[in-house]
């Protein structure tokens, strides 16, 4: 099948893209580009800062996936599976390590970093949070202009 990355000579580096994760909390920015998602990994890197011809669709589960693969557009793969699914593929494709803990567990090293993730309606909408140094957890909503909100035990 003949896809346009191909044609450019894109190649997916998933390092170069990890190295731009931002792990401090006095490094984040705010991208108008970007969603909960890749606040959530610190990714907040414009779509096409990653490939020339990304949209905001980047960042909705499974695309890094698919630019490993050289595909600009689902093919179909992405079309049955759940969002989890999806960002596992995203992980996988990053090379980012990720497990299941629980709430209160502590982190230890100094590259890794807690989020969580809700499905806010089963296959329809998801949030991602991001717990910053100090223990408060952030949410970014939505693309375009929002900043991420801070959330406490009290406000959430």
């Amino acid at each position: 099948m003949f896809n346009v990355l191909d044609f450019i000579g894109y190649e997916f580096n998933p390092q170069e893209i990890k190295n731009k994760i931002n792990l401090k909390t006095k490094n984040w920015v705010n991208n108008e580009r970007t969603n909960c998602y890749a606040f959530a990994l610190g990714l907040d890197l414009n779509p096409s800062d990653i490939c020339r011809y990304a949209d905001v669709h980047l960042y909705c589960g499974g695309r890094f996936f698919l630019l490993q693969n050289h595909l600009l557009n689902d093919d179909g793969t992405l079309e049955n599976m759940s969002y989890q699914e999806k960002f596992e593929l995203d992980f996988q494709s990053l090379e980012l390590f990720y497990e299941e803990i629980e709430l209160y567990d502590n982190i230890v090293d100094p590259n890794e970093w807690k989020i969580a993730y809700f499905e806010k309606e089963k296959g329809k909408d998801f949030r991602f949070y991001r717990q910053a140094e100090n223990g408060i957890w952030y949410h970014k909503p939505g693309f375009y202009f929002e900043k991420p909100t801070c959330y406490t035990e009290k406000n959430r």
